[in-house]
């Protein structure tokens, strides 16, 4: 069975450059209707959410979840973010999970997402108690990078010590593989968010995710318009140099937009230079997906939204930009 379902894999990825061999993406009216609509959503539910987190919460919580302990501080370093992108996470790695189904990869769905869902929020309460006001906390959870490696290695343990004890033999490193593959690319990345929330606020989550989803938008449109050489023909047909250029065109404007309508915490030449750096990180983030969902032989991870996709399709783009934005926040805000 997981012989076939490779194989399958396989064919499909070698049939990828015929089934695209025609010009970009299709631009028709209700396809632009679409990606418009469902991009701009996506980054107006993520900026209220974000309004909603900074909205000092803390001040209106019933007197006697005050004396919880750490509650008011975990709220004051984004707690409701957390728990939104937490929940974002589990369903982005339930469509890695079907995917590694797919490819003849056998793990507890369960454990995965729990497992995920456990070490993001680690890594969040990491930042909230070396940068922010959560210190209320044991003195291990205080190095975010520590803790994301031993929550790694111990997900990475379980699994393996089961199939030891279950005498399974054939496949096992490969499951093991794929699982710590999905806590690393999935929860770390997106763990990111935690510590641009929690270091310099809102601003620069905001910066982060808008001018990443962004890359979405322009890309499809310069893609569909201007057409021309494929970007990787074997791993994403439809992609196409115009449309890399035009994520860049869209990142650093959007960027600058953000600076300018003062949402951003950054300089015009940083935000031009931090939005042309995400372009090209974000579409490897889009490639990076489509490469796992060649091989496994399906268009999208999932069905979730129409005309995107699976949460795994909406959020590929920030698994790799937003550990860049964290960096180059953290080394402009340094330096300067």
């Amino acid at each position: 069975m997981q012989e076939q379902d490779a194989l399958s894999g396989n064919r499909a990825l070698r049939s990828a450059p015929e089934r695209g061999e025609k010009g970009g993406e299709d631009l028709t009216a209700s396809s632009i209707v679409s990606r418009t609509v469902l991009g701009g959503a996506i980054v107006l539910t993520t900026a209220a959410v974000l309004w909603a987190d900074s909205m000092r919460l803390e001040d209106r919580l019933p007197a006697v979840l005050h004396a919880v302990p750490g509650l008011v501080a975990l709220l004051r370093d984004g707690l409701l973010m957390a728990l939104v992108v937490a929940a974002l996470v589990g369903l982005a790695l339930g469509d890695y999970w079907s995917l590694s189904r797919r490819l003849g990869i056998e793990f507890s769905r369960s454990l995965l997402v729990g497992c995920g869902v456990g070490l993001l929020l680690l890594q969040w309460a990491g930042w909230a108690a070396s940068y922010g006001h959560f210190q209320a906390c044991p003195a291990w959870l205080r190095q975010p990078a520590a803790t994301a490696l031993a929550g790694l290695c111990g997900a990475a343990f379980v699994l393996l010590a089961g199939c030891v004890l279950r005498g399974r033999v054939n496949g096992s490193f490969q499951n093991v593989s794929f699982f710590t593959m999905g806590l690393l690319w999935v929860a770390v990345g997106f763990g990111f968010i935690g510590g641009l929330r929690v270091r310099w606020g809102v601003p620069a989550a905001l910066t982060a995710v808008a001018t990443c989803k962004s890359t979405d938008i322009g890309g499809y449109y310069f893609g569909s318009l201007i057409g021309g050489p494929r970007l990787a023909r074997r791993v994403s047909p439809r992609k196409t140099w115009a449309g890399a250029a035009g994520a860049g065109v869209a990142a650093a404007a959007t960027s600058l937009a953000l600076t300018g309508l003062g949402w951003s915490m950054l300089s015009l030449p940083q935000a031009l230079l931090y939005g042309l750096l995400v372009a090209p990180v974000a579409v490897l983030g889009d490639l990076s997906e489509s490469l796992l969902k060649r091989q496994a032989g399906v268009k999208d991870s999932g069905s979730l939204l129409p005309g995107y996709g699976g949460m795994l399709d909406i959020v590929d783009d920030l698994l790799f930009a937003l550990p860049l934005s964290y960096f180059f926040f953290a080394a402009v805000y340094h330096y300067t």
